[in-house]
């Protein structure tokens, strides 16, 4: 219960190259930081050189800060409540 990772695959809105190359994964570890509190690190393995993937690590700069902003709000004000839609 420390760690966990997750295999990356880039959709269309992403260079071919990197897409092609299926190499990214993101590993998150976390550690005891106190009285429920915990220490999250995110990192992702894979990269290849090149400006197809520069764009893609911005994305990933932006997007795992967002994420993990996201995870902190999940804990501090609870799950999201989904509502089924109606048919």
């Amino acid at each position: 219960m420390e760690m966990f990772s997750i295999k990356v695959g880039l959709t269309d809105q992403f260079p071919e190259r990197p897409r092609q190359a299926g190499t990214l994964f993101a590993v998150l570890t976390f550690k005891d930081a106190g009285v429920k509190q915990a220490l999250v690190t995110i990192s992702m393995l894979g990269w290849g050189n090149g400006e197809d993937w520069d764009q893609v690590y911005k994305f990933f700069d932006r997007g795992n800060a967002h994420t993990m902003a996201e995870l902190a709000r999940r804990f501090d004000q609870g799950p999201v409540v989904w509502k089924r839609e109606q048919k």
